[in-house]
């Protein structure tokens, strides 16, 4: 396979995120997130060869979620448990080139987030 041109890629992704709290204090809470990522498309190479890409991610974030008002909250987020599923294929009757199936366990400063809801 040869080498991927990062100026072509037809991609199109959905997600789905579902979050849960859960009340420690008047306005803190503990936040379960869970992030559904779907993306079909397709890609080609320097010689001219089209492959199909799958992609699928399955997350899990803990976090905590402060509320300033009864409608605005600052939130931050320390970590993520996921299952992803990648899947190269090539054109006609071709063999799958490349697949990826894992599970991930970040947790650290560098995926640490903040944010407002």
């Amino acid at each position: 396979m040869g080498a991927i041109e990062d100026n072509f890629m037809n991609s199109d992704f959905s997600r789905l995120i579902v979050r849960n709290y859960q009340k420690i204090a008047e306005k803190l809470f503990y936040t379960s997130t869970i992030n559904l990522l779907i993306g079909f498309g397709n890609t080609k190479t320097n010689n001219d060869q089209t492959y199909d890409l799958n992609q699928f991610k399955m997350s899990f974030n803990p976090g905590i979620c402060y509320f300033l008002s009864e409608k605005v909250a600052i939130r931050t987020s320390l970590g993520e448990i996921a299952y992803h599923q990648n899947k190269l294929e090539g054109d006609d009757n071709e063999k799958v080139k490349n697949e990826y199936k894992g599970v991930d366990f970040n947790f650290g400063l560098s995926h640490l987030s903040f944010g407002a809801t």
